[in-house]
């Protein structure tokens, strides 16, 4: 079994916001935001960017390959916001 966020909120003593954290309404990133985030190169993102239900995103597959290579290269920075993108973010 898991802690709820209320029981979490309980534990670490911090309160829990009745406010939605992302409504949904954010502008979506521009691509320099989105190279410059992901250690990218423009014509890569541009390549590899998809269109799936009316959002952009980038294939997991392709992410992947993106982390694998970061950690190869031992580029922690770039890793840990690929990983983020992957566990947070807009992939399909």
């Amino acid at each position: 079994m898991v802690p709820t966020l209320e029981e979490y909120s309980d534990l670490v003593g911090l309160p829990v916001s009745n406010e939605v954290p992302f409504p949904g309404f954010e502008p979506i990133p521009k691509t320099s935001t989105i190279v410059v985030a992901l250690h990218l190169e423009t014509s890569e993102l541009k390549a590899k960017l998809t269109i799936k239900g009316g959002l952009q995103c980038l294939l997991t597959h392709f992410l992947f390959q993106k982390a694998s290579l970061f950690t190869k290269l031992d580029n922690n920075e770039a890793f840990h916001s690929v990983l983020a993108l992957l566990i947070y973010g807009q992939f399909c």
